[in-house]
Order: structure tokens, then C-alpha cells, then sequence
């Protein structure tokens, strides 16, 4: 039997079923800063790079306000299971920027003789430090900007056709 992830990219798409709770952070600035932190209630939903693309299912595997890691559960053996981690922390005397991180795992499953391995594993990081100064327009014209920039023909050669530029 053949793998789900044989030839298969990876995208970031998602729906995430949230709920909001309202908090006023220590980096507001004023009133209309008030965040509605997002509370996890839920799978997240993500695109894979399939021409007809398939959602997939990622299950929280652990939820804390520093970290959390979603799993896409359809292989039985944890260590073939592609996850996001995702990693927050906040500014502290050492340092003034909050610190948001993602980390997508996607472990390479070959069939061998009829078995499932791990050949090897493909990552990707995308890491914000956003310095307390900036606003919540700010912060969205940052994550639009990373977000958008994944879609861009000449930058998508280089994952997944692995071209440089020149």
C-alpha cells in the first residue's frame, strides 16, 4: 500500500476553529488594541500541494499558551505523521520582542519491500519577532506579507523546484 505523502507537497492553508476570549495585553497601546486571544477547540484544517488540493485533518497533540503541535494523524506511526509546531513567547528583560514561531515537520515515506520508512524529513521555519512597538496594523501587514510571499511564482521555485534565483 502506498503512502498518503508519496509525492505530495506541503501548503499552508488553513481554517482554524477558534474561540475568542478578550484580553488586554501588556503591548496594547490603546483601547482599540484589545486582542481577542484565540483558543483552540479543534483541528485545524490545512491544504496539501496536490493539483486538486486535499484538506487535511491536523489534531492537537499539545496546547499551552507557549506551545502547541498539530498532527496529521492518517499513518498510525507517530514518527511518519507530518505536524505543525507552533511556539510563542513573550518579550522579557533580556529581550523586547515577542517571539512567534512555526515550524512545519513533513517526514519522507518511501515504501521498501512492501514497508513504510522515513527516508528523511523536510522542514520549513518561518520565525516573527515583532518588537512591542508595533501595532496590530503592523503586525497584520507582517503576517500578510509572509503569508503572500509563499504564493509568489518566481520565490515558489526555489521548495519546490528547487531553482535558485539569479
Amino acid at each position: 500500500m502506498q503512502s498518503p505523502y508519496h509525492d505530495k507537497s506541503f501548503c499552508l492553508v488553513s481554517e482554524v476553529p477558534l474561540r475568542f476570549v478578550e484580553a488586554s495585553p501588556p503591548y496594547a497601546h490603546n483601547e482599540q488594541e484589545k486582542v481577542k486571544m484565540p483558543q483552540v477547540t479543534g483541528a485545524i484544517t490545512i491544504n496539501d500541494g496536490t493539483a486538486t488540493p486535499v484538506a487535511v485533518s491536523y489534531s492537537p497533540e499539545l496546547l499551552s499558551s507557549t506551545q502547541a503541535v498539530f498532527v496529521d494523524r492518517r499513518l498510525a506511526s507517530r514518527d511518519m505523521q507530518p505536524s505543525i509546531e507552533v511556539g510563542f513567547s513573550r518579550p522579557s528583560a533580556a529581550r523586547n520582542t515577542f517571539k512567534v514561531q512555526r515550524i512545519a515537520v513533513y517526514p519522507i515515506v518511501r515504501n521498501v519491500n512492501g514497508v513504510d520508512i522515513i527516508a528523511d524529513t523536510a522542514r520549513a521555519t518561518v520565525t516573527y519577532t515583532i518588537p512591542k512597538s508595533a501595532t496590530a496594523q503592523e503586525r497584520k501587514h507582517l503576517r500578510a506579507l509572509v503569508a503572500n510571499t509563499e504564493d509568489i511564482t518566481v520565490l515558489k521555485a526555489g521548495p519546490e523546484d528547487l531553482d535558485p534565483l539569479y
